[in-house]
Order: structure tokens, then C-alpha cells, then sequence
């Protein structure tokens, strides 16, 4: 937590992966692998591979406890009102279509039924 917000963190590669990598770092065949990506010019190094890539965000809130709305509600309603023109999301240009509405998860009790044997 921070005073703007959250700080998310978010590591790039399944965990599983990693710890594979780590475990088996002298495997011949994974040492040329990873020799030819970084001789391909990819940016990857060993680290990367066996710590993963961090990568943080952050997430402001817009709406408080109590449903009243935060001073970060109106740069939160200019951005879901920017209705971009580009086809594939980028961090310069997000695909925003909404015209200004969000999809929110509700959990419905009730909402399914069963049906009669």
C-alpha cells in the first residue's frame, strides 16, 4: 500500500518455470538456448529467466469504503472516456471502447436456477 494507492506487482513466467530453470541451470540444452536467444540480440539474460521480469503498476482507488468518489474519479472517467482509435493495445495507445462504462462482476444470489429432474 501506498499513500496514492496500491502498488501491484506482477512477475512475467509461471513460477513452476523458474524454479525448473534454477533447478536444472546446467542442463546443456538449456544453457544453449539460452546462448542463442541472448546471440539473437533478445533481451534476456539468465537472471531474467530464473528470477522472472517484475513489473509493477499501480491501481488508484476511484470509489472509497463507502461508495463516495476519491479524488482520482475524474483522470479515472477522462481515461474510460478516451475512445482510441488504434487496433492493437500498447501502453502508448489501450483499445478503449467503452464510451465511458465499465463492467463490473456482481455476484448474484439466486441467478441460477436448477432444473427439474
Amino acid at each position: 500500500k501506498k499513500p496514492w494507492g496500491w502498488d501491484r506487482k506482477t512477475t512475467i513466467g509461471p513460477a513452476w518455470f523458474r524454479d525448473w530453470v534454477r533447478a536444472n541451470r546446467e542442463n546443456q540444452i538449456l544453457q544453449f538456448l539460452l546462448d542463442l536467444a541472448i546471440g539473437l540480440g533478445l533481451p534476456i539474460d539468465r537472471a531474467m529467466v530464473e528470477n522472472g521480469i517484475m513489473c509493477h503498476y499501480p491501481l488508484l482507488p476511484v470509489v472509497d469504503g463507502t461508495g463516495r468518489r476519491t479524488a482520482n474519479y475524474d483522470e479515472y472517467l477522462e481515461y474510460v472516456n478516451n475512445q482510441t482509435t488504434c487496433t492493437t493495445p500498447t501502453f502508448d495507445c489501450p483499445v478503449n471502447r467503452g464510451k465511458g462504462t465499465q463492467m463490473v462482476g456482481r455476484l448474484s444470489v439466486g441467478s441460477f436456477s436448477r432444473q427439474a429432474s
